[in-house]
């Protein structure tokens, strides 16, 4: 269970298949605590870019006239905002369903 799911109980599930392809890249002694995490690391790098690539724009932005008038910069920009706390709910939902487990108590 994880945040109070359990996708092996969904009807019509999608979890053997999700299963499958999770022991396929991580192998069939992964746990769950290790792909949690590096889901956390990967939805991170994805913020992070996002927001490089916003900034990247707003420098490029200074030299073409009205640009700071149509863009707003990555500090407020929905798009970068959305995935700032996107992130920030993701981690506070692993932390939760994390919490007091064991590094290595279950396996895929």
């Amino acid at each position: 269970e994880v945040g109070g799911v359990e996708p092996w109980k969904e009807p019509a599930s999608q979890w053997p298949y999700q299963r499958h392809v999770l022991a396929a890249e991580y192998g069939p002694a992964a746990s769950p605590l290790e792909l949690l995490g590096d889901l956390a690391r990967i939805h991170q790098a994805y913020r992070d870019r996002v927001r490089r690539s916003k900034e990247r724009d707003d420098e490029r932005g200074k030299v073409i006239t009205g640009y700071a008038d149509a863009h707003p910069p990555a500090a407020t920009d929905k798009v970068v905002v959305e995935l700032e706390r996107e992130h920030a709910e993701l981690v506070s939902r692993i932390d939760k369903a994390t919490r007091g487990v064991p590094s290595r108590s279950a396996k895929l």
